[in-house]
């Protein structure tokens, strides 16, 4: 049920077939509701690794063109 809801709301902001979505979050039930989320609306799914530097994070988002990411709050100052 929580995996279709994050679905329903990506549909509903937009996200759709192929678009790009990563995560940067722990692996927590809450990680595999987003994984299934993303793959029900279609959209390519991908897991940034939290160990790796700022700027190689910020490569990998650009290079991919992510238009979404699913962060875990503990990885915001990361993210930001």
């Amino acid at each position: 049920r929580r995996a279709l809801r994050v679905a329903e709301r990506l549909e509903r902001d937009g996200f759709g077939l192929g678009d790009r979505i990563a995560t940067l979050a722990w692996n927590t039930a809450r990680h595999i509701e987003a994984w299934y989320g993303i793959m029900g609306v279609g959209a390519i799914y991908h897991t940034l690794n939290p160990r790796l530097f700022p700027e190689q994070i910020a490569w990998i988002m650009n290079n991919a063109e992510d238009k979404a990411i699913f962060v875990d709050l503990t990885f915001v100052p990361l993210l930001e």
